[in-house]
């Protein structure tokens, strides 16, 4: 098959991410692409929220970015606040 250009974060995403990290958040890409939905689900601290953060910054930065629902457990709210310090855009995201 043919190789695809590697995943590049949008510049307002101030974060340094992993190998593993750009991989997930082209992953993303793609089935937002194919308009499928996704869920990620692995072990704690793999950077799932950054993840997510960086996908929806660049969707953002593209204008293609929508209204979007995330559902997660209210213990993680603090972690998306922390979360946010990591870009520009991360900031005006609302939570509720």
């Amino acid at each position: 098959g043919k190789s695809k250009k590697a995943f590049e974060p949008p510049k307002s995403t101030k974060a340094l991410l992993k190998p593993y990290q750009l991989s997930g958040v082209q992953w993303l890409q793609d089935l937002f692409r194919l308009r499928l939905g996704a869920l990620l689900a692995d072990d704690m601290g793999l950077g799932k929220t950054l993840q997510t953060l960086t996908f929806l910054d660049d969707l953002r930065s593209k204008n293609e970015l929508g209204q979007v629902l995330i559902v997660v457990p209210s213990s993680l709210i603090f972690n998306w606040l922390q979360e946010r310090a990591f870009g520009e855009y991360y900031r005006k995201i609302k939570i509720n």
